[in-house]
């Protein structure tokens, strides 16, 4: 089994349940309806979400934290609240389209969160805003629905999620599941590393995986970051990334690991990060460069098996173009799909 999470393959199975197309006055009925059906802020809730119905918080704040990229950060009903998001899985985010107030964006993201942080939900956003109007022209179109209406969300404002979705979930020292998450009869499987594979925004999952094994001294599980971006502005989580991977000073084989920073990542050590960039900068940068390529994936990508019965998963999230080139580099080197992951 393959497990893909992707947005296209969505739309294609729901041609197959599309019965109709609600009108003006059905649609305004729906909006009232979701609007009554999300739960109210609470003082005994111990978990914020909630996979059977919509949950809200308040947008506390937004920080900018690279050109095109915000960190949002909401606030939960108290502050003893954990979000309740296992390992490796995605939360639903729901917003009123400001152009058309009738109509609900609904939108997957994977928080940056500790799954056990409290009080506060924090969401790292790429967004894809439209271009600014040439002098004496009306503003136009264009640009990511959700992220232009989430950009323009005024602080205050509750906004809905629902969750924990997802068919990954890394319950930790080496631990996975394939399958829901709420399935309790769904098997678990074993894994000795982990070779993760992003673009962009798509660290945010692989952050979360890295970010458990590398926080729990017991867990033994080697992993490797190749991490795509333009340039060296546009690398998310950074400073976390190197942080977590310098701090677990353990190795499959309990020694301590020896590791060497450089300007291209964390290398050496039981977690390594590893960034290439297609738009390095003209000095200071000792680290890979280009696009992630069959000839870094061999290097750096390669299958294998332990005698323990463990093995490698890949784990990869970026834009539908690199997570298409990806799959048929890692197929093509032997890779079986029941050990790829595609957020």
């Amino acid at each position: 089994m393959e497990v893909l999470e992707d947005s296209e393959n969505a739309k294609g199975m729901m041609r197959n349940y599309h019965v109709g197309t609600l009108s003006e006055e059905g649609r305004r009925a729906l909006r009232c309806a979701q609007d009554a059906e999300a739960a109210q802020p609470s003082p005994d809730r111990p978990v914020f979400l909630d996979p059977a119905r919509w949950t809200q918080a308040v947008l506390r704040n937004k920080t900018q934290v690279s050109p095109d990229t915000k960190l949002f950060t909401f606030e939960l009903d108290h502050e003893g609240q954990e979000v309740g998001l296992p390992v490796g899985q995605h939360l639903m985010l729901r917003l009123r389209d400001p152009a058309k107030p009738d109509e609900a964006i609904v939108r997957a993201y994977t928080p940056v969160s500790d799954s056990t942080h409290k009080g506060t939900l924090d969401v790292l956003i790429k967004l894809y805003l439209p271009p600014p109007p040439a002098p004496g022209v009306a503003p136009g179109g264009g640009g990511g629905r959700m992220t232009t209406a989430l950009d323009q969300v005024p602080l205050g404002t509750r906004v809905d999620f629902k969750g924990p979705i997802g068919k990954f979930t890394y319950l930790g020292r080496g631990r996975v599941r394939l399958g829901d998450a709420a399935a309790a009869a769904t098997p678990t499987r074993r894994v000795s590393s982990f070779v993760m594979i992003c673009g962009g925004s798509g660290i945010t999952p692989i952050f979360q995986v890295f970010r458990a094994i590398a926080q729990d001294a017991e867990d033994e599980t080697s992993c490797t970051v190749l991490y795509g971006n333009r340039g060296v502005q546009d690398i998310l989580l950074r400073e976390e990334l190197e942080g977590w991977a310098r701090r677990k000073t353990t190795t499959t084989k309990s020694r301590i690991a020896d590791q060497g920073v450089v300007a291209g990542g964390v290398v050496g050590g039981q977690c390594r990060v590893l960034y290439t960039l297609t738009n390095p900068p003209a000095t200071g940068w000792d680290g890979r460069t280009g696009r992630i390529s069959e000839e870094l994936l061999r290097q750096e990508a390669m299958p294998h098996e332990d005698g323990g019965g463990g093995g490698a998963m890949a784990l990869v999230c970026g834009p539908p173009a690199m997570e298409q080139s990806v799959r048929e580099i890692l197929l093509g080197l032997g890779w079986k799909r029941d050990d790829l992951v595609f957020f």
